[in-house]
C-alpha cells in the first residue's frame, strides 16, 4: 500500500478532505489502469483512521478485490479483505450481466452500517455506459470521485453526476496498464484461491437456478453458486455434473457450512479450470 505521503498533492488533498464531508455512498469511477482500486483502499483506511466504519462495495465482477470472483462483494479490510455477503452473478464478463450486476449492488447497499465506498470497473464503452448509468440510479451516490486522463472520453459517464457531488482526480501517475493476458491470469489466480482446499460434496433435494443457460451440456463444467433457501448466496464451486430431476448435485467447492438448497449455475468454468484439481496447483511458465 502507497503511503498517503507518497501520493500526489492533489490526491492527498483529496484525500484528507473526504472523511471530513457529510456523504454516505461514494462512487469511484475511471477507465481501466487508473488507479480505481488504490484510490479505494487508501480512502477506507483514512476513513478508518478516522474511526469513521465504512464497506467496499466492489463492483468490478472481472478484477475485483474482494473475493470471490463473479460476484459483486461487499466487506472491507482489516488486515485482509473479509468480505461480509456477496452476490453470484454467473461469471466475469459484465456485457451481458448488466443487469444482475445492478440488483446486486442495490441488494447489498441496503443497510449498510457505515459509509459506503463503491469501486466500479474500468467499462467506459456504450455497454459500460449503459451500466454506470444503471448504477447511478440504483444506488444515488451522494459523492463521485472520477479518475481520469487528459484524453479520457468520459463526458456521457461524468454527465450522469451532480455537479456539485463530482470530484475529478488526475489517474495515478505512471501505472502500468496490464493487457487481456496478465488480466486473465489475476481471475484464474483468483479462481485458484476461491477452490483453495476445495472436496467435492453430493448435494440432495436441491433446487437449480440456470442463470446463463435453458440447458446444461453435458461433460462440462459450470461455476456454480450455493444459496440458501431466501436465496442468498452461501459458497461458490464448481458444478461437476447434476441430476435435475433428482434434485442432486456433484459440486467442487470449499464451502463447508450447511443451509445450501438451491444451485444458481451460471457460465462454462474457464477452460483452465474444467479438469481443476485442487490437490495440483496451477503450474507458472517457470514450474514447467
Amino acid at each position: 500500500m502507497v503511503p498517503l505521503s507518497d501520493c500526489p498533492a492533489d490526491w492527498r488533498a483529496l484525500l484528507e478532505l473526504l472523511p471530513r464531508l457529510s456523504w454516505q455512498k461514494l462512487m469511484v469511477i475511471g477507465g481501466p489502469d487508473r488507479g480505481k482500486a488504490l484510490f479505494c483502499r487508501l480512502l477506507l483506511d483514512r476513513l478508518e483512521e478516522s474511526r469513521i466504519a465504512s464497506f467496499l462495495l466492489d463492483a468490478d465482477i472481472s478484477q475485483n478485490l474482494m473475493p470471490p470472483p463473479a460476484c459483486v462483494t461487499l466487506g472491507r479490510e482489516q488486515g485482509h479483505w473479509e468480505t461480509r455477503a456477496f452476490r453470484f452473478v454467473g461469471g466475469v464478463d459484465p456485457v451481458p450481466r448488466l443487469a444482475a450486476i445492478t440488483a446486486a449492488c442495490a441488494e447489498l447497499a441496503q443497510d449498510v452500517p457505515g459509509r459506503l465506498v463503491i469501486k466500479t470497473s474500468g467499462l467506459v464503452n456504450p455497454a459500460g455506459r449503459q451500466l454506470k448509468r444503471l448504477k447511478f440510479s440504483a444506488l444515488d451516490p451522494d459523492c463521485v470521485v472520477a479518475l481520469v486522463k487528459p484524453d479520457d472520453a468520459l463526458e456521457p459517464i461524468l454527465a450522469m453526476a451532480d455537479p456539485s457531488r463530482l470530484h475529478l482526480l488526475p489517474a495515478w501517475p505512471d501505472l502500468l496498464p496490464r493487457n487481456a493476458a496478465a488480466r486473465a491470469l489475476a481471475r484464474l489466480t483468483a479462481f485458484q484461491r476461491l477452490l483453495t482446499g476445495a472436496k467435492v460434496r453430493v448435494f440432495q433435494g436441491q433446487g437449480f437456478e440456470l442463470l446463463e443457460t435453458e440447458v446444461l451440456e453435458p461433460d462440462v463444467t459450470y461455476l456454480c453458486g450455493l444459496a440458501d433457501q431466501s436465496g442468498k448466496d452461501l459458497g461458490l464451486g464448481l458444478l461437476l455434473s447434476c441430476d435435475r430431476p433428482a434434485g442432486t448435485a456433484h459440486v467442487l467447492t470449499a464451502f463447508k457450512g450447511e443451509g445450501v438448497t438451491r444451485l444458481r449455475i451460471g457460465m462454462q468454468a474457464p477452460e483452465e479450470l474444467q479438469d481443476y484439481d485442487p490437490a495440483r496447483p496451477f503450474l507458472t511458465g517457470h514450474d514447467a
